[in-house]
């Protein structure tokens, strides 16, 4: 780890080729699952067909793969306090298969408190709060909502006829017969909506 200033480091990593072979072939498992080659059910085409059509797709994932195991190893055994995401500055395969990367990160400041005991801090009285006070703040607060509105003016009412309601009221059945028939006329109300 090299020191930038401040609080960014540069970390400088290598992963061996036999845990890049082993990532490797689980990002390619992965993508042969969802792989959809013709000829082929999806999950069932060989590795190879696979590892040629999304070459620079795998390539791209097994990186981000190591870069994410190389930082959470240098984090675990560093015991560093990460601030943000790091920059990638290097990321290469050697001819050997090895994966070496360089990241730039920023850490939280270290620095040590003063002993806090014997701190004197002044105390202020509280002001008294009046009605005009809570008036005035109550005031500030509703003015940004007001909105005013001019509405037009409205016409009179209208005395308007009422439709009629024919109802036919009849008593309850004793037997088959029936004893009398009533016939009441209601009239319907216009419907106002609260």
């Amino acid at each position: 780890m090299e020191n930038m200033g401040g609080c960014r480091r540069r970390l400088k990593g290598e992963i061996p080729s036999d845990q890049v072979r082993k990532r490797e072939e689980g990002v390619l498992l992965s993508f042969q699952k969802s792989a959809r080659i013709p000829g082929f059910r999806p999950g069932h085409a060989p590795l190879e067909m696979v590892r040629r059509r999304y070459a620079n797709d795998i390539e791209k994932e097994l990186r981000e793969n190591l870069l994410r195991d190389g930082l959470r190893h240098a984090v675990e055994t560093e015991k560093l306090h990460l601030v943000d995401d790091p920059a990638v500055e290097e990321a290469n395969f050697e001819k050997d298969k090895k994966f070496k990367f360089i990241l730039r990160v920023d850490l939280a400041p270290e620095f040590k408190l003063p002993a806090s005991k014997g701190l004197k801090i002044p105390k202020k009285s509280p002001e008294a709060v009046t009605d005009t006070d809570i008036a005035s703040a109550l005031a500030r607060l509703a003015e940004p909502m007001a909105h005013f509105h001019t509405l037009p003016p409205r016409p009179p009412p209208r005395r308007r006829r009422l439709p009629l309601l024919a109802v036919l009221l009849l008593p309850a059945r004793r037997g088959l017969a029936l004893r009398h028939r009533r016939l009441a006329v209601l009239p319907l109300l216009p419907r106002r909506d609260l």
